[in-house]
């Protein structure tokens, strides 16, 4: 702003022509009483030239001087306004600073030898106060603007001693115009005022452009947005909509904030179990920034997964002593792990091995199983045996009596059966030799065979009486089965309890 017209017109009015240059200012006086030289003293004020109107920019020096034909017997001066004080002198020019802001009246007299004096008024106005600037509008300095939004900048500038001579922004932008955000990367506006005697103050806004946001329209859910899913099923995220349309999406599965996994699909572990899965889904498209989802709407609980079985467990062989009953389980998915449980005359008999080689222990008892499947992650899964016939159990005869429907003779054969079943002798450790105890039988055999198992699977080649412990056996169980022939092509099955191998 501009000082206010009449101080202006008064620092016109009393500063003396060509104040740089110093010019007195002549003054009117009667003659003195007899005649003699009746001028006035000539009063000459040497001040640097005033950038605008009789104002300065800081502190000025003035010289007060006086000349006249009959001499000078005194000069003195009165401030009066911002600055006061003064000073006088016999002859000797006055100098003095004029330092303080706003306007300073100096008064001036000067007298000569024969009493006549001029006085002149000097008006000095000293501003020490740079302009001040103040914006707005809808841009952040420091923060940031997406390509095709639209902030603008509002500035206004103002001085009250001297007023504005120029207010102006980079590039020439105007109060209220829209910043530019062509080019990606960092921004500056600085904003400049000078005042009219010179004085200057800048401000300056950053801001930083970047890349455009997609719109999400319609965000990326799960679809069907289930409540809870089981282990083993699957879970799949729809696209969403975008404006522009995305080129791609990308998704990230998470289970309490921890990534899990990433693609379109997700199928939970056990490890999720419950746990509650989120999605997140980002937009991608060249030239835009890429645009996130944070979360779908709900989050899933993972449950315990169902295996698939295809059917019972079937159980094959023969009922009678010197037999071997075989469970063959049924189709499961995902593949489990199985436990094998016999029962005998309705109790637990301690083997995990789907055979079961049947002695004279087993006659007349009833027999029975069950297969478990077990998987981390999965409620167990029970299947009940079906025996030759579709019965849930079978029972093994009696042995026959000698003689008894043979003939004469009766059939040695027919009461052929384990005494005592085969045993493994030897430590359970990888490296070490087991050995097959042959079981003790009721009659002689003609010939032994011998299958080696791990986990009740038969191990290829492993077909002779000692078996070495491999790497691959640790941890599980190793047992052997014995294949006894009599003379008469009889044959009885028995197999050794199993050994765990130690670690």
């Amino acid at each position: 702003m501009s000082p206010r017209p009449r101080t202006r017109h008064l620092l016109a009015t009393l500063a003396l022509a060509c104040a740089g240059a110093g010019v007195a200012a002549p003054a009117h006086a009667d003659l003195p009483p007899g005649g003699g030289d009746n001028t006035p003293p000539k009063i000459t004020v040497t001040i640097p030239p005033s950038p605008w109107e009789g104002w300065y920019p800081g502190p000025v020096d003035v010289t007060i001087s006086a000349t006249d034909a009959a001499g000078i017997e005194g000069l003195s001066y009165t401030l009066t306004g911002a600055q006061t004080g003064g000073d006088h002198s016999d002859f000797e020019p006055l100098n003095l600073t004029i330092s303080q802001p706003g306007t300073t009246m100096i008064t001036i007299t000067a007298t000569d030898t024969n009493g006549i004096q001029a006085t002149a008024k000097y008006g000095v106005g000293v501003d020490l106060t740079d302009p001040s600037i103040e914006v707005g509008g809808s841009v952040t300095d420091g923060g940031t603007i997406r390509q095709g939004q639209v902030r603008t900048l509002t500035y206004a500038c103002g001085d009250a001693p001297t007023g504005i001579a120029s207010c102006a922004a980079t590039g020439g932008l105007v109060s209220g115009g829209a910043v530019p955000t062509d080019t990606l990367g960092a921004h500056r506006i600085t904003v400049s005022a000078v005042d009219h005697v010179g004085r200057s103050r800048t401000r300056s806004i950053d801001y930083t452009v970047e890349m455009p946001l997609l719109v999400i329209n319609e965000s990326p859910v799960i679809k069907g947005a289930p409540a809870s899913i089981k282990v083993g099923q699957t879970l799949e995220a729809t696209a969403g909509l975008w404006t522009p349309s995305a080129e791609r999406v990308t998704y990230v599965w998470t289970r309490f904030g921890k990534v899990v996994g990433t693609g379109p699909t997700y199928t939970p572990t056990a490890a999720d179990v419950g746990g509650r899965i989120s999605l997140q889904a980002t937009g991608h498209r060249d030239g835009y920034a890429d645009t996130t989802v944070p979360f779908t709407t709900g989050f899933v609980l993972v449950e315990r997964g169902d295996f698939a079985v295809g059917g019972p467990t079937v159980v094959t062989g023969s009922a009678h002593v010197g037999g071997t009953l075989s469970m063959t389980r049924p189709t499961v998915e995902p593949a489990p792990s199985i436990t094998n449980l016999w029962t005998i005359d309705g109790e637990e008999y301690e083997t995990d091995s789907p055979w079961l080689d049947l002695t004279a222990e087993h006659a007349g008892k009833t027999i029975g199983c069950v297969q478990i499947f077990s998987r981390a992650g999965y409620v167990d899964a029970t299947s009940p045996c079906v025996f030759p016939g579709g019965a849930t159990s079978v029972v093994v005869p009696g042995p026959t009596a000698p003689g008894a429907g043979g003939g004469a003779g009766g059939s040695t054969d027919a009461a052929w059966s384990v005494l005592a079943p085969t045993a493994l002798k030897g430590k359970p450790v990888v490296g070490k030799r087991l050995r097959a105890v042959l079981p003790q039988l009721s009659g002689p055999a003609q010939t032994w065979t011998y299958q080696w198992l791990r986990n009740g699977k038969p191990i290829a080649g492993a077909t002779k009486a000692t078996y070495k412990v491999r790497k691959a056996d640790r941890r599980r169980k190793i047992t052997v089965r014995v294949t006894s022939t009599s003379p008469t092509g009889t044959v009885l099955v028995s197999t050794a309890t199993p050994k765990r191998i130690a670690r």
